[in-house]
């Protein structure tokens, strides 16, 4: 069987082998990678996080294993500046920290768009913005409130609502530290609120 996704999580599981969360707009895929490690794998490439990918699967048993498969959209661009590092570093704190695992998928669409919006201007200030466009997403479809606890802290409501509301975020002005501060004022309301904190903004 074929499918295509968005590669989220892979852990080691045996050998040379890896477990891999795949989603699209349907489901979450789990599979198994065997020998993916080795240097002389021919699908070694197509773990890279958040990777959109078509591959091709067996079935044995309950397992599904990697036969093989393509790169349909290459985020490795991503590692060549720091702000692209920590957009994949606090994408994948986001969706493994306050989604359940099951919903993930339901946020495919909206990854590959921002994915996409990455991809054409390669900019550290839209690698933030995009960070901070998809929590503040996440925060309103899984119902969570944290606009009382901004306007309570006295923390500026106005420019973080209009993250939600453009519909082309390569429109929106605002210096790196700005974008910063927005951000770690986001992550205080996750620590006080939701339990759990969002440690690569903690470095930025």
């Amino acid at each position: 069987m074929k499918k295509k996704g968005l590669i989220l999580n892979s852990n080691l599981y045996k050998d040379n082998s890896f477990i891999v969360d795949m989603i699209n707009e349907n489901e979450l895929f789990v599979f198994e990678a065997k020998g993916i490690s080795k240097s002389k794998s021919k699908n070694k490439s197509l773990l890279f996080f958040l990777n959109l990918v078509e591959a091709e699967f067996a079935s044995r048993g309950e397992k599904n294993i990697l036969i093989n498969g393509n790169i349909l959209y290459d985020t490795s661009f991503l590692m060549s500046d720091f702000e692209g590092i920590f957009f994949l570093n606090v994408m994948k704190e986001i969706l493994y920290k306050l989604i359940l695992k099951e919903n993930i998928y339901k946020y495919y669409d909206k990854l590959l768009n921002l994915l996409y919006l990455c991809g054409k201007y390669k900019s550290s200030n839209i690698y933030l913005i995009a960070v901070i466009h998809f929590l503040i997403y996440v925060f309103d479809k899984e119902g969570i409130d944290y606009l009382s606890y901004l306007k309570e802290n006295s923390l500026d409501t106005t420019t973080i609502n209009s993250f939600l509301d453009f519909k082309d975020l390569s429109n929106i002005i605002l210096s790196r530290e700005t974008l910063k501060n927005i951000l770690k004022n986001l992550n205080l309301f996750i620590v006080s609120n939701l339990n759990t904190i969002l440690n690569s903004i903690e470095l930025l």
